[in-house]
């Protein structure tokens, strides 16, 4: 009966109904057997792998593979059943795409105009599969050759439906993965502005669905300690930081300024000099051992400051790490922040925030939060003798806060998330 339909080019559907209940191994073999023959239409022999697919899915994708890959010709309906039903061979399929795109355009007609009987297809694939997918479907069916939709579907009409709705159900993933993959669909089409709505509304969705409300017994703790601060991220932990900042630069002119301990005073000649970037480094990494240890953050089991060295020749960086606990599990996890400090006379001190701080530590470490310190000893009573003073740029403190948030705004992206602060490290 299949010979025959075959033959006189009928659908196989009134010979395989009758055998929808019978799940007799031999026949399956025959089906299968039946599905490799020759002389079998192409779209009977999907007919009957899809039949197979409801009882045997395993058998059924393994024969599709196996016949894809032995012919030596195209075999667009064999990959769209692939496509369909089975994406774990998205990278055969994806191989083949790339070498020809005719075979790619006739594989997408076939899989769109199905696209309403798969609704889970492409759910199955990955951010990185999905992102792959729409860049193809864009550079081949762009927009300015979209038809108008009408009351019967064209070709062109679904498949420009099917780009529409992948690229929908990434931006609706809203995990962080997806994000990425949609700024690499941005980055790959930059003259397409209307794609920068979706890396915005990517972002949101994945934003509301990654966010944690404060629990119950941390708010009670913030209640209770009001200096207390809620760290479950680097970038809380940033804030965190740049407040221990705001407080230090209180300290160093407040009511018994502590900014007489950061110079040095040469008793002889009754001259001022900065202490040196190292020290100052050191002075600095006392301060936040002390101030955040003391100040009551909430969810945090241990809070460690170190300071790392780099490759000789390099400055001081100083990592600002703290240890915090999952609120469902046993699991600890580390947020942290690098803190670049420089001294108002460093000969790079306007461009290190880029090449050291973003293009150096944050592209070499998981974390994406980073602050630029600088602190501005400039002043009538540091000497004129120190060659430091002279290599100052010629900015006052206001200005200097002004150049340095600009710049902050020129460095940073999605990838590099930076702050500056200048500190007041003058003698009034």
């Amino acid at each position: 009966m299949i010979d025959r339909l075959n033959q006189h080019n009928y659908s196989l559907q009134s010979a395989l109904a009758p055998l929808r209940e019978c799940d007799d191994n031999m026949l399956i073999n025959s089906l299968l057997e039946k599905a490799c023959d020759p002389d079998i239409r192409e779209d009977c022999r999907i007919e009957l792998l899809k039949f197979v697919l409801s009882k045997e899915p395993h058998r059924a994708n393994e024969v599709a593979e196996e016949l894809l890959l032995n012919q030596s010709e195209r075999r667009p309906y064999l990959a769209a059943f692939l496509w369909n039903y089975s994406p774990n061979r998205w990278e055969l399929l994806w191989e083949r795409f790339e070498d020809s795109a005719e075979y790619f355009y006739e594989v997408i007609l076939n899989v769109s105009k199905n696209r309403h009987h798969l609704a889970h297809t492409p759910l199955s694939f990955t951010e990185e599969e999905l992102a792959d997918l729409y860049i193809s479907l864009f550079k081949n069916f762009p927009f300015t050759e979209d038809e108008k939709q009408s009351d019967s579907e064209t070709d062109r009409q679904s498949v420009q439906s099917y780009r529409d709705d992948v690229i929908e159900m990434l931006r609706n993933r809203g995990t962080p993965a997806a994000y990425q993959a949609m700024k690499r669909i941005r980055d790959t089409f930059p003259s397409e502005d209307h794609l920068n709505w979706y890396v915005r509304s990517s972002q949101k969705i994945m934003l509301q669905t990654t966010w944690q409300p404060a629990s119950v017994s941390d708010v009670r703790k913030l209640t209770i300690t009001p200096k207390s601060r809620l760290v479950r991220s680097d970038r809380e932990l940033r804030n965190v930081v740049l407040e221990s900042m705001q407080r230090l630069q209180y300290q160093l002119h407040g009511e018994t300024p502590a900014v007489r301990d950061i110079w040095d005073y040469d008793l002889k000649n009754k001259k001022w000099r900065p202490i040196d970037e190292n020290a100052f480094s050191d002075y600095l990494k006392r301060h936040f051992e002390k101030d955040l240890n003391g100040c009551g953050i909430v969810s945090l089991r241990e809070v460690e400051i170190r300071r790392g060295y780099a490759t000789q020749g390099e400055h001081t960086d100083l990592y600002i790490t703290a240890t915090i606990q999952s609120e469902t599990s046993e699991l600890y996890d580390t947020v942290h922040v690098i803190v670049e400090v420089k001294g108002c006379w460093h000969k790079e001190v306007k461009t290190a925030m880029q090449t050291q701080l973003k293009d150096r530590y944050l592209k070499e470490n998981k974390c994406q939060y980073g602050i630029y310190l600088v602190g501005w000893f400039r002043c009538n009573k540091w000497s004129r003798d120190d060659s430091r003073n002279t290599k100052t740029p010629k900015m006052s403190f206001n200005e200097a806060q002004k150049y340095f948030e600009n710049r902050c705004v020129e460095v940073s992206d999605e990838d590099s998330k930076l702050k500056a602060f200048v500190l007041d490290t003058s003698l009034k």
